[in-house]
Protein backbone atom coordinates (compact mmCIF):
# COMPACT_ATOMS: atom_id res chain seq x y z
CA UNK A 1 0.00 0.00 0.00
CA UNK A 2 1.48 3.30 -1.07
CA UNK A 3 1.16 6.53 0.88
CA UNK A 4 -0.06 9.66 -0.87
CA UNK A 5 1.75 12.50 0.85
CA UNK A 6 -0.54 15.06 -0.73
CA UNK A 7 -3.45 13.91 1.43
CA UNK A 8 -3.27 15.22 4.98
CA UNK A 9 -6.03 13.62 7.03
CA UNK A 10 -4.79 14.62 10.48
CA UNK A 11 -5.89 18.06 11.76
CA UNK A 12 -2.67 18.33 13.80
CA UNK A 13 -0.54 18.53 10.66
CA UNK A 14 -2.24 21.75 9.68
CA UNK A 15 -0.71 23.60 12.60
CA UNK A 16 2.66 21.98 13.19
CA UNK A 17 5.65 24.22 12.53
CA UNK A 18 6.79 22.16 9.56
CA UNK A 19 3.40 22.78 7.92
CA UNK A 20 4.42 26.42 7.38
CA UNK A 21 6.37 25.57 4.26
CA UNK A 22 7.21 27.97 1.41
CA UNK A 23 4.27 26.50 -0.53
CA UNK A 24 1.87 27.17 2.35
CA UNK A 25 3.18 30.71 2.73
CA UNK A 26 2.75 31.31 -1.00
CA UNK A 27 -0.80 29.92 -0.84
CA UNK A 28 -1.55 32.57 1.80
CA UNK A 29 0.22 35.46 0.09
CA UNK A 30 -1.27 34.98 -3.38
CA UNK A 31 -4.94 35.80 -2.60
CA UNK A 32 -3.99 38.35 0.06
CA UNK A 33 -2.71 40.58 -2.79
CA UNK A 34 -6.09 40.65 -4.55
CA UNK A 35 -6.58 44.33 -3.64
CA UNK A 36 -4.02 45.15 -6.39
CA UNK A 37 -5.46 45.04 -9.89
CA UNK A 38 -4.99 46.52 -13.34
CA UNK A 39 -7.46 47.17 -16.14
CA UNK A 40 -6.38 45.66 -19.45
CA UNK A 41 -9.20 44.11 -21.48
CA UNK A 42 -11.08 43.93 -18.20
CA UNK A 43 -10.00 43.87 -14.56
CA UNK A 44 -7.08 41.54 -13.82
CA UNK A 45 -5.94 41.03 -10.23
CA UNK A 46 -2.31 40.62 -9.15
CA UNK A 47 -2.80 37.04 -7.84
CA UNK A 48 -4.31 36.10 -11.20
CA UNK A 49 -1.33 37.55 -13.08
CA UNK A 50 1.11 35.56 -10.90
CA UNK A 51 -0.89 32.32 -11.15
CA UNK A 52 -1.25 32.69 -14.93
CA UNK A 53 2.50 33.17 -15.30
CA UNK A 54 3.32 30.14 -13.12
CA UNK A 55 0.72 28.02 -14.89
CA UNK A 56 2.16 28.94 -18.30
CA UNK A 57 5.63 27.92 -17.06
CA UNK A 58 4.32 24.61 -15.75
CA UNK A 59 2.38 23.96 -18.94
CA UNK A 60 5.43 24.32 -21.15
CA UNK A 61 7.90 22.56 -18.83
CA UNK A 62 6.06 19.64 -17.24
CA UNK A 63 2.59 19.38 -18.77
CA UNK A 64 -0.72 18.74 -16.99
CA UNK A 65 -1.40 16.10 -14.36
CA UNK A 66 -4.81 15.96 -12.71
CA UNK A 67 -7.52 13.56 -11.51
CA UNK A 68 -9.98 12.20 -14.05
CA UNK A 69 -12.80 14.37 -12.72
CA UNK A 70 -10.65 17.49 -13.13
CA UNK A 71 -9.93 16.44 -16.72
CA UNK A 72 -13.69 16.31 -17.31
CA UNK A 73 -13.95 19.87 -15.99
CA UNK A 74 -11.23 20.98 -18.40
CA UNK A 75 -12.86 19.29 -21.40
CA UNK A 76 -16.25 20.83 -20.60
CA UNK A 77 -14.53 24.19 -20.09
CA UNK A 78 -12.91 23.93 -23.52
CA UNK A 79 -16.34 23.20 -25.03
CA UNK A 80 -17.68 26.29 -23.24
CA UNK A 81 -14.80 28.33 -24.68
CA UNK A 82 -15.38 27.04 -28.23
CA UNK A 83 -19.12 27.71 -27.95
CA UNK A 84 -18.46 31.26 -26.74
CA UNK A 85 -16.03 31.95 -29.58
CA UNK A 86 -18.44 30.52 -32.15
CA UNK A 87 -21.36 32.47 -30.72
CA UNK A 88 -19.41 35.73 -30.82
CA UNK A 89 -18.44 35.06 -34.43
CA UNK A 90 -22.03 34.31 -35.44
CA UNK A 91 -23.45 37.27 -33.54
CA UNK A 92 -20.63 39.58 -34.74
CA UNK A 93 -19.99 40.67 -31.18
CA UNK A 94 -17.87 43.87 -30.94
CA UNK A 95 -14.21 43.38 -30.01
CA UNK A 96 -14.54 45.17 -26.67
CA UNK A 97 -17.17 42.61 -25.63
CA UNK A 98 -15.94 39.34 -27.14
CA UNK A 99 -12.40 39.95 -25.92
CA UNK A 100 -13.68 40.23 -22.35
CA UNK A 101 -15.96 37.23 -22.71
CA UNK A 102 -13.25 34.98 -24.13
CA UNK A 103 -10.55 36.14 -21.72
CA UNK A 104 -12.89 35.54 -18.76
CA UNK A 105 -13.11 31.85 -19.65
CA UNK A 106 -9.38 31.51 -20.39
CA UNK A 107 -8.37 33.12 -17.09
CA UNK A 108 -10.87 31.06 -15.08
CA UNK A 109 -9.79 27.73 -16.59
CA UNK A 110 -6.10 28.61 -16.17
CA UNK A 111 -6.63 29.49 -12.50
CA UNK A 112 -8.49 26.22 -11.97
CA UNK A 113 -5.66 24.21 -13.52
CA UNK A 114 -3.07 26.07 -11.45
CA UNK A 115 -5.00 25.34 -8.25
CA UNK A 116 -5.43 21.69 -9.19
CA UNK A 117 -1.67 21.31 -9.17
CA UNK A 118 -0.76 23.70 -6.37
CA UNK A 119 -3.59 23.28 -3.84
CA UNK A 120 -5.46 20.06 -4.50
CA UNK A 121 -5.74 17.81 -1.39
CA UNK A 122 -3.00 19.72 0.46
CA UNK A 123 -4.94 20.80 3.53
CA UNK A 124 -2.38 23.28 4.82
CA UNK A 125 -2.34 25.11 1.48
CA UNK A 126 -6.13 24.99 1.13
CA UNK A 127 -6.57 26.59 4.54
CA UNK A 128 -3.81 29.13 3.88
CA UNK A 129 -5.43 30.11 0.58
CA UNK A 130 -8.80 30.59 2.31
CA UNK A 131 -7.23 32.77 5.03
CA UNK A 132 -5.39 34.77 2.38
CA UNK A 133 -8.65 35.22 0.47
CA UNK A 134 -10.26 36.66 3.59
CA UNK A 135 -7.36 39.06 4.15
CA UNK A 136 -7.27 40.07 0.48
CA UNK A 137 -11.01 40.77 0.46
CA UNK A 138 -10.74 42.98 3.54
CA UNK A 139 -7.74 44.87 2.14
CA UNK A 140 -9.52 45.37 -1.18
CA UNK A 141 -12.46 46.99 0.58
CA UNK A 142 -10.26 49.14 2.82
CA UNK A 143 -7.63 50.18 0.26
CA UNK A 144 -9.09 49.79 -3.22
CA UNK A 145 -12.89 49.30 -3.18
CA UNK A 146 -14.92 48.77 -6.35
CA UNK A 147 -18.57 48.83 -7.36
CA UNK A 148 -21.20 48.48 -4.65
CA UNK A 149 -18.53 48.36 -1.95
CA UNK A 150 -18.12 52.12 -2.38
CA UNK A 151 -21.36 52.69 -0.47
CA UNK A 152 -21.19 53.25 3.28
CA UNK A 153 -24.57 51.81 4.22
CA UNK A 154 -24.92 48.18 5.32
CA UNK A 155 -25.13 46.97 1.71
CA UNK A 156 -21.82 48.71 0.98
CA UNK A 157 -19.56 48.16 3.95
CA UNK A 158 -20.85 44.71 4.94
CA UNK A 159 -22.63 42.88 2.13
CA UNK A 160 -20.25 44.10 -0.58
CA UNK A 161 -17.29 44.89 1.66
CA UNK A 162 -16.24 43.31 4.93
CA UNK A 163 -19.03 40.77 5.36
CA UNK A 164 -17.58 37.96 3.27
CA UNK A 165 -13.93 38.38 4.43
CA UNK A 166 -14.85 38.56 8.13
CA UNK A 167 -17.21 35.58 7.88
CA UNK A 168 -14.64 33.53 5.96
CA UNK A 169 -11.91 34.37 8.50
CA UNK A 170 -14.10 33.21 11.40
CA UNK A 171 -14.98 29.95 9.62
CA UNK A 172 -11.27 29.35 8.99
CA UNK A 173 -10.54 29.90 12.68
CA UNK A 174 -13.16 27.29 13.58
CA UNK A 175 -11.03 24.66 11.82
CA UNK A 176 -8.44 24.97 14.62
CA UNK A 177 -8.48 21.59 16.41
CA UNK A 178 -9.08 23.11 19.86
CA UNK A 179 -12.26 24.77 18.65
CA UNK A 180 -13.33 21.77 16.58
CA UNK A 181 -13.35 19.71 19.76
CA UNK A 182 -15.58 22.24 21.56
CA UNK A 183 -18.94 21.77 19.89
CA UNK A 184 -20.93 24.16 22.05
CA UNK A 185 -18.47 27.04 21.62
CA UNK A 186 -18.30 26.44 17.86
CA UNK A 187 -22.09 26.50 17.55
CA UNK A 188 -22.36 29.67 19.65
CA UNK A 189 -19.79 31.44 17.44
CA UNK A 190 -21.60 30.35 14.26
CA UNK A 191 -24.97 31.40 15.65
CA UNK A 192 -23.60 34.84 16.56
CA UNK A 193 -21.99 35.18 13.13
CA UNK A 194 -25.26 34.21 11.46
CA UNK A 195 -27.12 36.79 13.56
CA UNK A 196 -24.67 39.59 12.66
CA UNK A 197 -25.02 38.87 8.93
CA UNK A 198 -28.80 38.81 9.12
CA UNK A 199 -28.94 42.03 11.15
CA UNK A 200 -26.72 43.76 8.58
CA UNK A 201 -28.93 42.67 5.70
CA UNK A 202 -26.65 39.94 4.31
CA UNK A 203 -29.37 37.29 4.34
CA UNK A 204 -27.75 34.73 2.04
CA UNK A 205 -24.51 34.81 4.05
CA UNK A 206 -26.48 34.40 7.24
CA UNK A 207 -28.09 31.33 5.70
CA UNK A 208 -24.71 29.83 4.71
CA UNK A 209 -23.36 30.31 8.23
CA UNK A 210 -26.44 28.78 9.83
CA UNK A 211 -26.28 25.82 7.43
CA UNK A 212 -22.61 25.37 8.38
CA UNK A 213 -23.59 25.27 12.03
CA UNK A 214 -26.22 22.64 11.24
CA UNK A 215 -23.60 20.59 9.39
CA UNK A 216 -21.20 20.75 12.36
CA UNK A 217 -24.04 19.70 14.66
CA UNK A 218 -25.09 16.85 12.38
CA UNK A 219 -21.49 15.67 12.00
CA UNK A 220 -21.07 15.51 15.76
CA UNK A 221 -24.38 13.75 16.38
CA UNK A 222 -23.77 11.06 13.78
CA UNK A 223 -20.26 10.12 14.89
CA UNK A 224 -21.54 7.49 17.29
CA UNK A 225 -23.99 5.88 14.87
CA UNK A 226 -22.67 2.73 13.27
CA UNK A 227 -23.68 0.85 10.18
CA UNK A 228 -27.06 -0.91 10.18
CA UNK A 229 -28.78 1.77 12.29
CA UNK A 230 -30.49 3.57 9.42
CA UNK A 231 -33.72 4.09 11.38
CA UNK A 232 -31.88 5.95 14.13
CA UNK A 233 -30.07 8.01 11.51
CA UNK A 234 -33.28 9.01 9.73
CA UNK A 235 -35.12 9.92 12.95
CA UNK A 236 -32.22 11.96 14.28
CA UNK A 237 -31.80 13.74 10.94
CA UNK A 238 -35.49 14.68 10.84
CA UNK A 239 -35.46 15.87 14.44
CA UNK A 240 -32.36 18.02 14.01
CA UNK A 241 -33.68 19.44 10.73
CA UNK A 242 -36.96 20.51 12.33
CA UNK A 243 -35.14 22.12 15.26
CA UNK A 244 -32.77 23.91 12.89
CA UNK A 245 -35.57 25.26 10.71
CA UNK A 246 -37.48 26.55 13.74
CA UNK A 247 -34.38 28.31 15.09
CA UNK A 248 -33.52 29.91 11.74
CA UNK A 249 -37.08 31.11 11.11
CA UNK A 250 -37.11 32.70 14.58
CA UNK A 251 -33.74 34.40 13.94
CA UNK A 252 -34.83 35.59 10.52
CA UNK A 253 -38.05 37.08 11.85
CA UNK A 254 -36.19 38.82 14.69
CA UNK A 255 -33.52 40.34 12.45
CA UNK A 256 -36.04 41.66 9.91
CA UNK A 257 -37.69 43.70 12.65
CA UNK A 258 -34.44 44.77 14.34
CA UNK A 259 -32.02 45.19 11.44
CA UNK A 260 -28.87 47.32 11.79
CA UNK A 261 -29.37 48.85 8.36
CA UNK A 262 -30.10 52.38 7.18
CA UNK A 263 -33.16 51.05 5.36
CA UNK A 264 -36.05 48.91 6.55
CA UNK A 265 -35.57 45.24 5.75
CA UNK A 266 -39.32 44.82 6.12
CA UNK A 267 -39.91 47.40 3.38
CA UNK A 268 -37.26 45.77 1.19
CA UNK A 269 -38.87 42.35 1.51
CA UNK A 270 -42.31 43.80 0.82
CA UNK A 271 -40.92 45.47 -2.32
CA UNK A 272 -39.60 42.08 -3.45
CA UNK A 273 -42.90 40.35 -2.74
CA UNK A 274 -45.34 39.39 -5.47
CA UNK A 275 -47.40 36.55 -6.83
CA UNK A 276 -44.37 34.23 -7.06
CA UNK A 277 -42.95 35.03 -3.61
CA UNK A 278 -40.22 37.32 -2.25
CA UNK A 279 -37.38 34.93 -3.16
CA UNK A 280 -38.21 35.27 -6.85
CA UNK A 281 -38.60 39.02 -6.35
CA UNK A 282 -35.01 39.18 -5.15
CA UNK A 283 -33.80 37.48 -8.34
CA UNK A 284 -36.00 39.05 -11.01
CA UNK A 285 -33.13 38.90 -13.52
CA UNK A 286 -33.98 35.23 -14.03
CA UNK A 287 -37.15 36.20 -15.89
CA UNK A 288 -35.17 38.13 -18.50
CA UNK A 289 -32.44 35.49 -18.85
CA UNK A 290 -34.96 32.66 -19.24
CA UNK A 291 -36.70 34.57 -22.03
CA UNK A 292 -33.35 35.11 -23.74
CA UNK A 293 -32.49 31.41 -23.40
CA UNK A 294 -35.85 30.35 -24.87
CA UNK A 295 -35.27 32.67 -27.83
CA UNK A 296 -31.81 31.15 -28.55
CA UNK A 297 -31.09 28.05 -26.44
CA UNK A 298 -28.26 26.54 -28.50
CA UNK A 299 -26.14 29.40 -29.83
CA UNK A 300 -26.55 32.09 -27.19
CA UNK A 301 -26.48 35.86 -27.61
CA UNK A 302 -22.73 36.56 -27.36
CA UNK A 303 -20.33 37.94 -24.76
CA UNK A 304 -21.77 40.78 -22.70
CA UNK A 305 -24.98 40.28 -24.66
CA UNK A 306 -27.12 43.37 -25.10
CA UNK A 307 -30.77 43.68 -26.08
CA UNK A 308 -33.09 46.28 -24.49
CA UNK A 309 -36.21 44.15 -24.99
CA UNK A 310 -35.11 41.71 -22.28
CA UNK A 311 -34.77 44.49 -19.72
CA UNK A 312 -38.21 45.67 -20.76
CA UNK A 313 -39.56 42.21 -19.91
CA UNK A 314 -38.72 42.91 -16.27
CA UNK A 315 -41.23 45.75 -16.14
CA UNK A 316 -43.96 43.22 -16.94
CA UNK A 317 -43.43 41.80 -13.44
CA UNK A 318 -45.24 44.84 -12.03
CA UNK A 319 -48.43 43.15 -13.16
CA UNK A 320 -47.65 40.38 -10.65
CA UNK A 321 -47.18 42.77 -7.74
CA UNK A 322 -43.41 43.29 -7.88
CA UNK A 323 -41.75 46.67 -7.47
CA UNK A 324 -39.34 46.77 -10.44
CA UNK A 325 -36.80 49.61 -10.55
CA UNK A 326 -34.24 49.60 -13.38
CA UNK A 327 -31.12 51.27 -11.95
CA UNK A 328 -29.48 52.17 -15.26
CA UNK A 329 -31.92 52.84 -18.07
CA UNK A 330 -29.08 53.12 -20.60
CA UNK A 331 -27.69 49.67 -19.80
CA UNK A 332 -28.95 47.17 -22.40
CA UNK A 333 -27.12 44.13 -21.00
CA UNK A 334 -29.36 41.07 -20.81
CA UNK A 335 -29.83 40.52 -17.04
CA UNK A 336 -28.81 37.12 -15.71
CA UNK A 337 -27.28 37.32 -12.17
CA UNK A 338 -26.23 33.66 -12.30
CA UNK A 339 -23.16 31.68 -13.41
CA UNK A 340 -25.46 29.10 -14.99
CA UNK A 341 -27.98 31.37 -16.69
CA UNK A 342 -25.33 33.95 -17.60
CA UNK A 343 -23.20 31.37 -19.42
CA UNK A 344 -26.28 29.99 -21.18
CA UNK A 345 -27.33 33.46 -22.34
CA UNK A 346 -23.85 34.36 -23.59
CA UNK A 347 -22.42 31.06 -24.89
CA UNK A 348 -25.47 28.89 -25.39
CA UNK A 349 -25.99 25.30 -24.33
CA UNK A 350 -22.30 24.48 -23.77
CA UNK A 351 -22.01 27.25 -21.19
CA UNK A 352 -25.01 25.83 -19.35
CA UNK A 353 -23.55 22.31 -19.59
CA UNK A 354 -20.30 23.39 -17.93
CA UNK A 355 -21.90 25.16 -14.98
CA UNK A 356 -24.60 22.51 -14.66
CA UNK A 357 -21.83 19.92 -14.31
CA UNK A 358 -20.06 22.10 -11.72
CA UNK A 359 -23.33 22.38 -9.79
CA UNK A 360 -23.69 18.59 -9.68
CA UNK A 361 -20.07 18.19 -8.56
CA UNK A 362 -20.51 20.74 -5.75
CA UNK A 363 -23.73 19.09 -4.53
CA UNK A 364 -22.11 15.64 -4.62
CA UNK A 365 -19.17 17.01 -2.60
CA UNK A 366 -21.55 18.43 0.00
CA UNK A 367 -23.33 15.08 0.20
CA UNK A 368 -20.19 13.00 0.81
CA UNK A 369 -18.31 15.53 2.97
CA UNK A 370 -19.48 14.02 6.27
CA UNK A 371 -17.91 10.68 5.30
CA UNK A 372 -14.41 12.08 4.98
CA UNK A 373 -13.85 13.23 8.61
CA UNK A 374 -12.01 16.11 6.95
CA UNK A 375 -10.16 18.49 9.31
CA UNK A 376 -11.43 21.44 7.25
CA UNK A 377 -15.03 20.19 7.06
CA UNK A 378 -16.72 23.41 8.37
CA UNK A 379 -14.76 25.54 5.88
CA UNK A 380 -15.40 23.15 3.00
CA UNK A 381 -19.13 22.99 3.72
CA UNK A 382 -19.37 26.80 3.95
CA UNK A 383 -17.51 27.40 0.70
CA UNK A 384 -19.28 24.65 -1.24
CA UNK A 385 -22.70 25.85 -0.08
CA UNK A 386 -21.73 29.36 -1.21
CA UNK A 387 -20.56 27.91 -4.53
CA UNK A 388 -23.90 26.20 -5.17
CA UNK A 389 -25.66 29.50 -4.46
CA UNK A 390 -23.29 31.44 -6.71
CA UNK A 391 -23.78 29.08 -9.65
CA UNK A 392 -27.53 29.63 -9.43
CA UNK A 393 -27.90 33.19 -8.17
CA UNK A 394 -24.71 35.26 -8.52
CA UNK A 395 -23.16 37.01 -11.55
CA UNK A 396 -19.85 35.64 -12.82
CA UNK A 397 -17.81 38.83 -12.60
CA UNK A 398 -14.12 39.61 -12.19
CA UNK A 399 -14.06 38.69 -8.48
CA UNK A 400 -15.84 35.43 -9.27
CA UNK A 401 -13.05 33.92 -11.38
CA UNK A 402 -10.64 33.12 -8.56
CA UNK A 403 -13.28 32.15 -6.02
CA UNK A 404 -15.07 29.87 -8.49
CA UNK A 405 -11.79 28.17 -9.47
CA UNK A 406 -10.94 27.66 -5.79
CA UNK A 407 -14.38 26.30 -4.93
CA UNK A 408 -14.35 23.89 -7.87
CA UNK A 409 -10.91 22.70 -6.74
CA UNK A 410 -12.32 22.13 -3.24
CA UNK A 411 -15.28 20.16 -4.58
CA UNK A 412 -13.00 17.87 -6.58
CA UNK A 413 -10.66 17.46 -3.59
CA UNK A 414 -13.59 16.38 -1.39
CA UNK A 415 -14.78 13.83 -3.95
CA UNK A 416 -11.27 12.43 -4.38
CA UNK A 417 -10.76 12.22 -0.60
CA UNK A 418 -14.15 10.51 -0.15
CA UNK A 419 -13.22 8.01 -2.85
CA UNK A 420 -9.90 7.19 -1.15
CA UNK A 421 -11.61 6.98 2.26
CA UNK A 422 -14.10 4.47 0.86
CA UNK A 423 -11.37 2.41 -0.81
CA UNK A 424 -9.33 2.26 2.41
CA UNK A 425 -12.27 0.68 4.22
CA UNK A 426 -12.70 -2.12 1.70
Amino acid sequence: MTHDSSIESSPIRLYERDAISPGTLLAFLLPSCSFVYVQLIGFLFLPEIIMLAVFAYWLFTSGLYMPRIAMRALLLGILWFIAQAATDAIRETPFVDWSRGISKIIVFLSLFLFMQRFLNKNNARLLAFAVGTALGGALQYLLNPRGYALGWNADGYWKFGLGTPVTLAVICALCVPRLRRRLFLTLVILLALCLVNLLLGYRSMGGFVFATGMFVWFENQFQGIGKGRSQTLVLRTLALSVVGIVIFVALYDFTIKNAWTEYSLTDKIEAQSGDFGSFVGGRIEMFASVRAIVDSPVIGHGSWAKDPKYRDYLTELRRFGYSVVLDDADNDLIPSHSYFFGAWVEAGMMGALFWGWCLVVAIRALYVLHRTAHPLAPLLFFLLASFVWAILFSPFGAEGRMSAAFNLTLAIAVLETAKLTYQSKI
